[in-house]
């Protein structure tokens, strides 16, 4: 059998069904085959459309299933509909930077990340000169989904692949060299004659709109010097300017804001499916020289027994390839229980980083040794780990260049940060032969560092952290949140200002007194950057716009820097930031120093009820699991809950006789539990910890959170139920961390709602011990139709989005007030350093522009 591709049409069939009101399939000849390796058989017929053969393939279920068929064009006839396809034209005027992209995105359905590595592999494909190898290519790429968009593609190769290279040139010099290759081509030519052609269209209306404002400029003047009043003068000047220039002034469309924004905020779900499923493929092979049916057989990889849930294949003379989905990555597990289904995905294996020269601390200069040393004088770490003496020569050397490092909880950020500290302190020590001796004079006058951290807890905690590395270079730490305010003086006297986004955006809207001092400022250092995606990330994106047009304003430097969880769209949040390629930092989880097992769980009961008790049952049998061998951390979302969830978890390990598994089976720790709770100030404590289970909340007294933590870091207390606060206040790893629920109540929204990314990421970050244990394990039990949200989370795949748009008009007032904005044109380029405008950019119809 002889068979070409394209042109060819993709449609869905059953075979003898009408497919349209114009379309009928009939089947010309069938067969069927049974391969081992599917379990299941399936049929190859050979079928007629419209006077066109193709071949296609049907799974023999015992239900009835889809049939993809793929085209495989015997005859060379042509329909109308494909000559009106062929005369369509697309005009270069329409193709920017990332149009190619955008298109990607809306006929395939697929999110940013997914349709700008398809459209890096689809320009590579249009510089193929040879169209049956551009359309054999550009069918692999686009997998039969749509054949007149293919079409298109092949139609108007030339214009797209020069007009994406010639707009997505970063450099005059790269511009330059385009231009010179489209000369030296035919094709090159047409687009430029077509772009030229545009060019003098453009110019033309310009010139008309141009002559229009000077006729109207000079009649303005005529009438005023006439005593014409200036609403007449106005009207005069509209109504001369005529219909070119007023379409050039009036906007092209109004956006809905209200509409326009994500009802979810930072529950903004944009990744369609987890890349934990992936392709596998399987090789039918023939001679073709030979048929189909007489010489079918298997090659190529084994599809196992797992379950096919969508089928295509594509032929060519010699093979088909047959393409599966649904399959879970290697290593993971998917399991169906009776009320809930569970994922698990196995720790990465720790990577080898024997390629990175750690640094030791003994190389700094000794002036910068100092941060590194305890109260004893001691080194606190006796070496950088990896992802630090990855950063180090540019967070400590080179103050010029921002910085954005996203690495798992655990990596060492903090101590980035503090080299990124040491290098300003560096540049304002009063004598430079200073940086060898342990004794320097800082010049504190001259600058100010700002941290900003996202919640008070870690603020407060951060304060003491700086307070004490800092103490023997005399610098003064403030803490600006909520909870704690400076005066004028005050800020003037310090020099680290550790604050919340949102206070630290009151005191830079501000105008007149309190920015004093703000021009000294040389280092902002922005934790947790992932907020974005929060609906508080408005702040962050106001805060860092703002600085950046104030670098520009004032030509005094500021450094940015963003401290982050990993992002699958690292890159956008780095060029929000202004951060080059050398400031980049992108750390998966195998830098993580204790690996993490992570386990989802989705409950399928819908009754709030049910659900609660399968979310015990669930979170009991992970208990059980791990008692006697490892401690759990389980996170619960109010404070009456910690007590009910310990207390229903004591009495199941009371009916099923294994309480003292939860003792680890030492008379001694049941001796010091019994005894210890007798001090508890708290009832439901006391009644909890002889049996090796405990709370801790915010609400209990001081002595009892002290005493819970201590008898945990003991390991005398198994099981701990507590609320988020233990995860932003105390550091307590466990081996094990179940985050039992996912809904918490928001008074201010007046209903439940889904955790924040911010809040998971950090419960999550308490599971494994570092030097304790090989690796961790992190549970999360959520309804089921959050489960995809959280695999996304989880694994890097969640794309950070902008909240701004919701907030637009409210940052916008605040500019005004600041005078930064004063008119139209100054509000643009505000939105031209936020992150809206990044994202608009990459995905302009999730944000409907």
């Amino acid at each position: 059998m002889s068979v070409s591709l394209p042109k060819a049409a993709t449609m869905i069939a059953r075979t003898g069904r009408k497919t349209s009101s114009k379309r009928k399939t009939e089947v010309i000849s069938s067969f069927r085959i049974s391969l081992n390796q599917l379990q299941q058989p399936f049929e190859v017929c050979k079928i007629k459309v419209k006077q066109k053969e193709f071949l296609t393939l049907k799974y023999l279920h015992k239900k009835p299933t889809r049939d993809y068929i793929t085209g495989i064009k015997v005859d060379d006839e042509v329909d109308d509909e494909d000559k009106e396809q062929e005369n369509e034209d697309l005009p270069v005027s329409v193709i920017d930077a990332h149009w190619l992209q955008r298109v990607l995105s809306e006929v395939l359905n697929q999110d940013h990340e997914k349709a700008a590595e398809l459209e890096k592999k689809i320009l590579q494909a249009l510089a193929i000169q040879d169209v049956q190898l551009l359309e054999n290519k550009l069918v692999q790429l686009l997998e039969f989904q749509n054949f007149e968009f293919l079409q298109k593609l092949v139609r108007n190769r030339s214009k797209i692949l020069f007009m994406t290279k010639l707009k997505q040139a970063q450099t005059d010099e790269e511009q330059a060299q385009i231009l010179e290759a489209m000369k030296e081509s035919e094709e090159g030519q047409a687009v430029l004659a077509e772009l030229d052609k545009s060019k003098a269209k453009r110019d033309k209306e310009k010139d008309e709109v141009t002559r229009l404002r000077n006729e109207a400029r000079v009649l303005m003047k005529k009438k005023r010097d006439d005593g014409v009043e200036d609403a007449e003068i106005a009207t005069v000047q509209d109504s001369a300017t005529g219909a070119v220039a007023a379409k050039k002034l009036q906007p092209s469309r109004v956006i809905d804001l209200e509409q326009a924004s994500f009802h979810k905020a930072g529950h903004t779900m944009t990744n369609s499916t987890c890349t934990k499923y992936h392709y596998k493929k399987m090789i039918i092979s023939y001679p073709s020289n030979s048929t189909l049916e007489s010489s079918l057989f298997l090659v190529g990889r084994s599809l196992h027994s797992q379950k096919i849930s969508q089928s295509y294949f594509r032929s060519t003379c010699r093979t088909i390839t047959l393409q599966t989905t649904g399959h879970l990555k290697e290593g993971a597990k998917r399991e169906m229980k009776k009320a809930w289904e569970e994922v698990t995905i196995p720790a990465p294996a720790a990577a080898e980083h024997g390629d990175i020269k750690l640094i030791e601390i003994t190389e700094l200069p000794k002036f910068a040794q100092n941060v590194f040393r305890d109260d004893k004088d001691k080194f606190i770490v006796q070496r950088l780990n990896p992802v630090q003496s990855k950063v180090f020569p540019i967070a400590f050397k080179q103050f010029d260049e921002n910085m954005l490092v996203c690495a798992p909880t655990g990596a060492g950020k903090t101590n980035i940060a503090l080299l990124t500290m040491m290098n300003v302190i560096m540049m304002h020590l009063k004598r430079v032969d200073e940086l060898n001796t342990d004794e320097v004079a800082v010049d504190k006058d001259a600058f100010k560092i700002v941290y900003i951290a996202p919640m008070k807890a870690l603020v407060q905690q951060l304060v003491g952290f700086f307070s004490q590395r800092f103490e023997k270079y005399g610098l003064s730490v403030g803490e600006l949140s909520g909870d704690s305010t400076l005066s004028k003086s005050q800020i003037a006297k310090t020099q680290i200002l550790v604050t919340t986004p949102e206070k630290w955006d009151i005191i830079t809207r501000k105008s007149g007194d309190s920015r004093a001092n703000m021009h000294l400022v040389r280092l902002v250092i922005i934790d947790e950057v992932h907020l974005l995606h929060d609906q508080r990330g408005t702040v962050l994106e106001a805060i860092v716009a703002r600085t950046l047009r104030q670098v520009e304003r004032t030509q005094e430097p500021i450094r940015l820097v963003g401290l982050s969880a990993t992002l699958p769209n690292y890159t956008d949040v780095a060029a929000f930031m202004r951060v080059t390629e050398k400031g980049l930092f992108k750390f998966d989880n195998s830098f993580r120093p204790c690996p993490l097992q992570q386990t989802f769980i989705g409950v399928t009961d819908k009754k709030a009820v049910r659900r609660m008790n399968t979310m015990n049952e669930v979170c009991f049998e992970q208990v059980v699991k791990n008692a006697g061998q490892n401690q759990m951390l389980i996170f619960v979302h109010s404070r009456k809950e910690t007590a009910r969830t310990a207390k229903t978890l004591r009495e199941m390990a009371m009916e099923n006789d294994v309480v003292p598994r939860f003792l680890a089976g030492n008379s001694a720790t049941k001796e010091i539990l019994a005894d210890q709770a007798q001090e508890a100030q708290s009832r439901d404590l006391s009644e909890l910890m002889p049996y090796g289970f405990a709370i801790h909340h915010a609400g209990l007294s001081k002595q009892d959170r002290s005493l819970v933590e201590d008898l945990f870091a003991d390991k005398r207390i198994q099981v701990l139920v507590c609320t988020a606060t233990l995860a932003w206040g105390v550091n307590l790893p466990a081996h094990t961390v179940i985050i039992k629920g996912t809904q918490v109540y928001k008074p201010d929204l007046g209903k439940w709602d889904e955790l924040g990314c911010l809040d998971m990421l950090q419960m999550m970050g308490r599971a494994g011990r570092p030097g304790y244990e090989k690796e961790g394990h992190g549970i999360i039990i959520t309804q089921h139709s959050e489960l995809q949200y959280y695999l996304s989370l989880m694994n890097m795949q969640l794309p950070i989005e902008s909240q701004m748009i919701a907030d637009l008009p409210d940052k916008l007032i605040g500019e005004l007030v600041l005078g930064t904005v004063q008119n139209r044109a100054d509000a643009v380029t505000w939105l031209g350093y936020t992150y809206l405008f990044v994202r608009m950019q990459k995905s302009p119809q999730l944000y409907s522009v």
